[in-house]
């Protein structure tokens, strides 16, 4: 059974908390899922930054366009 069907049938019986219930279980799972993403990038991000920090390229020889 779809999501889709089972939140019809929930809705033709007026079970409203169950519907209710399941939205709110789904918007809890995708926060996570983003929270977990944006924990990574966080983290990638400061090694980037670190490294920008300790290395320095020499780029007074370079051609303005290779740069």
């Amino acid at each position: 059974m779809s999501l889709t069907e089972k939140l019809a049938f929930l809705c033709k019986n007026s079970k409203w908390d169950a519907v209710g219930a399941d939205f709110r279980n789904q918007i809890i799972i995708y926060l996570e899922e983003v929270n977990e993403s944006t924990k990574r990038s966080i983290t990638c991000e400061r090694k980037h930054a670190h490294l920008k920090k300790i290395v320095e390229f020499d780029m007074v020889h370079c051609k303005k366009n290779n740069r």
